[in-house]
């Protein structure tokens, strides 16, 4: 499964980034860090307080914790991740209250901002 991620404010794409970890030898080269890394750089600021971050797959810990850390607003996801998945399991609890809302209404959300096809695309 190609895993995702695309970060909007209001209904602007600002960054995109799929899983390159194989490629790059780079074991934290997930989706959800690319993409908060560029957005990061796009916008100048490390708090991406108003951004809503979409997946394909359920974030790891390790994404979860950097949503934590660059204060996204919202998450929304496509299929939970019952192998490494961690938003919806015990951590969950912690990033519902520090994340604004998580929705795992996922292909909904990114079947309505058509954000989908841009996900999975490679570059």
């Amino acid at each position: 499964m190609p895993v995702g991620a695309v970060l909007v404010l209001g209904d602007e794409v600002i960054a995109r980034a799929h899983n390159s970890t194989a490629g790059t030898c780079d074991p934290i080269a997930h989706a959800e860090i690319l993409c908060i890394r560029e957005a990061a750089q796009q916008l100048g600021s490390w708090r991406l307080l108003d951004a809503t971050l979409y997946c394909t797959l359920e974030p790891c810990a390790m994404c979860a914790g950097a949503m934590l850390q660059s204060r996204v607003g919202t998450l929304v996801y496509g299929a939970r991740n019952d192998l490494s998945g961690e938003v919806s399991h015990v951590m969950g609890r912690v990033h519902a209250r520090r994340i604004g809302s998580i929705k795992q209404d996922g292909l909904n959300e990114l079947g309505r901002l058509k954000t989908l096809g841009v996900i999975c695309r490679r570059r």
